[in-house]
């Protein structure tokens, strides 16, 4: 039987059901907060497992509450599936904001001060940024947006479906008069309350900070503003993932369109406890390109370096699960990790590959100050940065000729038989000439002497098809080159660093060999 439990966390009260022998706990909670005008009630669904795990909330729209995503969506299977604590939170038709015309409703400041860090006292979470994502539908989306744009300290995986992204060619929709006060009478309050100016106006380190997923259907009255947003980030060079489907403004729409942002945020969010900061002797962060270099402590320093390159398709950078996870087990070798954010292409290659040339050359230019050998800086990639990490193995220059190659499910073709659309679109635009995919397809460009290469994929990938990695293996081969290949049994596509994972072991332990070998 469910039991009935009194909680007191942070300050509040919170009464909850759970199942304990189920295979997910599913809580329903009530927290009292001076902050809001009525007890907040609150669905949860977690592993039912010691964790720790990370965090997804999801926000309802406008006349929902705790309960509509579940009814939308099975977030009992999210939990179990995904090994994700699912948060769903009533919105109580405020639109996520601190009210400046009913002072009584401070949603914001809830969320962000009070829910959050009784969801991380009450249950198993990872407690930082980087492993927290919010998202929601309609008035949801808003506020997802809203809520990670204004606090990147919070959340760092942030989304909407169908969201009213800008709130402003609805002056007399949804009550938002009631909180904001009316749009004639205070314009600039609604500017300043509106996901579209945070996207116009907040620095591009901040948007640059988060992993940024939304949709919108074809027949929705919000498809305009999802676009113009679309358009503005992809303006300032902002990445994001923008997906558009056939359907309106429906509940059968969400309970699919959630669905590819779950996926998304399941393999992005990082599932590491520590900081990695807090494992090396020093991180530096570098502007021009962005990069974050994690070096490891001087008395175990082998003189080696990595420059990193995550995956995303070339329409947005997956730097954690990708990217910054990995430099403890680096640094731990002895082996200095550079994490590079490179700028996405738009069907222009040269744009991130001199991003990760002049990775190259921060390293050798200062090699002596951080220990390490110019002649012994490989680099990794994942996805689309597999593709990227390839095409520098392959195309060398006196700037940047790695020692090594490190390819995680890496698209290594851009014929469009084999390679991933996103990714060839990406990188040489919609309408490549033969001669340019050939150019830019690494298999096709392997030479005698290219650097030696670890290679590891899933055999059920279906993102990107195994037979780029098989085909550039056997490339590398009958080139004389050195490679090994680890074909892992199943685990689909994206999985990065995920110690939850039951190959996660294997491919430690393989990419260890293969660098302590070396």
């Amino acid at each position: 039987m469910p039991k009935l439990v009194s909680l007191i966390a942070a300050g509040f009260l919170a009464l909850g059901t759970f199942q304990a022998a189920a295979a997910v706990v599913a809580d329903t909670l009530t927290l009292q907060s001076p902050k809001l005008p009525q007890p907040m009630k609150v669905t949860v669904a977690a592993p039912d497992g010691p964790g720790p795990y990370p965090t997804l909330y999801l926000l309802n729209g406008y006349g929902g509450d705790y309960r509509k995503w579940p009814e939308l969506a099975d977030i009992d299977s999210i939990a179990r599936t995904k090994e994700l604590i699912v948060v769903c939170p009533s919105g109580m038709n405020c639109w996520y904001w601190d009210s400046p015309a009913q002072p009584e409703m401070q949603m914001e400041s809830f969320i962000t001060g009070e829910l959050v860090p009784a969801i991380d006292s009450l249950y198993p979470t990872i407690a930082r940024p980087e492993s927290r994502a919010i998202t929601g539908f309609s008035m949801g989306g808003h506020g997802g947006l809203w809520l990670a744009m204004r606090h990147p300290d919070i959340w760092r995986h942030a989304g909407a479906t169908s969201g009213g992204v800008d709130i402003r060619p609805f002056p007399d929709s949804w009550r938002m008069a009631h909180w904001l006060g009316k749009r004639d009478s205070v314009p600039e309050v609604w500017d300043t309350h509106t996901v579209m100016t945070l996207a116009e106006t907040l620095p591009d380190s901040t948007l640059r900070s988060l992993d940024i997923f939304f949709d919108c259907g074809t027949d929705d009255f919000f498809y305009g503003v999802n676009c113009a947003l679309d358009s503005v980030l992809s303006r300032r060079h902002i990445p994001h993932v923008y997906a558009t489907y056939p359907g309106a403004h429906t509940g059968p729409y969400w309970s699919k369109s959630i669905h590819p942002q779950v996926d998304h945020f399941a393999k992005t969010l990082t599932r590491t406890t520590s900081d990695t900061s807090a494992m090396t002797a020093t991180v530096i962060d570098f502007d021009n390109p962005r990069m974050r270099l994690f070096l490891p402590d001087r008395a175990i320093a082998t003189g080696r370096a990595v420059v990193c390159c995550p995956g995303g398709g070339y329409s947005m950078v997956a730097t954690d699960h990708e990217g910054y996870a990995w430099a403890p087990l680096f640094n731990s070798l002895g082996i200095a990790f550079a994490v590079v954010d490179y700028n996405l292409p738009g069907g222009d290659p040269t744009i991130p590959m001199n991003d990760v040339e002049k990775a190259f050359g921060i390293l050798t230019d200062h090699a002596s100050e951080w220990g390490i050998n110019p002649d012994d800086i490989g680099i990794m990639g994942f996805s689309a940065g597999g593709h990227l990490a390839s095409t520098m193995a392959t195309h060398p220059t006196d700037a940047c000729s790695p020692a090594f190659q490190i390819l995680f499910y890496p698209v290594i073709s851009l014929d469009d038989r084999i390679t991933h659309s996103g990714t060839r679109r990406g990188f040489i635009g919609d309408k490549p000439s033969r001669k340019l995919v050939g150019q830019w397809s690494a298999d096709k460009a392997v030479k005698p002497g290219v650097a030696p290469a670890y290679i590891v994929l899933s055999g059920d990938d279906r993102a990107v098809p195994p037979v780029n990695s098989f085909n550039y293996y056997s490339a590398l081969r009958q080139a004389g080159t050195p490679a090994e290949m680890i074909v892992l049994p199943d685990g689909g596509h994206g999985w990065g660093f995920n110690p939850s994972s039951p190959h996660h072991s294997t491919v430690v332990e393989s990419l260890r060999s293969f660098l302590t070998r070396r």
